[in-house]
């Protein structure tokens, strides 16, 4: 183990869709399996209200209120092993999200114990009707996280603004476009593996 610049153990932030979850792949599969609506990746956003297409955002609206389809979702290649090195250097990795915790508490809770995550994983927090960027600063401000993984361009500007240096996940041509460059505390990263591989560099001697 490497020395640490901050005070071990610490706290960190992970973000579970589209930072740990290939959750648009999995809305690509559930729009064709149940409606026949053909769709890619990249065109994809996990917050229905930013895609710019009204049915679209029904059925991301839809599938986040199928904990079934959630469930099968699955974890983006290098999301164990990111989450296994940051337990090995001494950060305890909680999941913050907004999804809602009436609907996928559950789900996300199963998800994350039939990944066989759970050891990396000891603080799941959902949302429940509160602003997603402001649900997350919050928790991570109560938690003293000392990072936070985030694919979410608002949601990095939002912890970034609160001092909470952000390593965003840009894992589409899409996340691609939506450039934070420039901005203290936010860098950009093409996985969540890498992420925590420069959060580590970052962080020790």
């Amino acid at each position: 183990m490497s020395t640490p610049l901050v005070e071990i153990p610490a706290n960190v932030a992970v973000d579970a869709d589209e930072t740990l979850v290939q959750f648009r792949q999995g809305v690509v599969d559930y729009a064709w399996a149940k409606l026949k609506r053909e769709y890619t990746a990249d065109q994809i956003y996990p917050d229905p209200y930013q895609n710019g297409d009204d049915e679209l955002a029904r059925i991301i609206e839809d599938f986040l209120d199928q904990p079934d389809e959630v469930e099968q979702l699955k974890p983006y290649l290098g999301a164990a092993l990111g989450l296994h090195i940051l337990r090995e250097e001494g950060y305890v990795s909680h999941l913050i999200s907004s999804r809602r915790a009436s609907v996928l508490q559950k789900a996300t809770d199963y998800w994350v114990d039939i990944n066989g995550l759970r050891p990396y994983l000891p603080g799941i927090h959902l949302s429940d009707g509160w602003f997603g960027p402001k649900f997350k600063v919050d928790k991570a401000k109560e938690l003293k996280v000392v990072a936070a993984f985030d694919d979410d361009d608002f949601i990095a500007r939002s912890y970034a603004s609160s001092g909470i240096p952000v390593f965003r996940i840009c894992n589409s041509n899409r996340h691609r476009l939506m450039l934070v460059a420039g901005i203290p505390l936010i860098t950009q990263h093409p996985s969540f593996l890498e992420a925590v591989r420069a959060f580590i560099s970052k962080q020790t001697l």
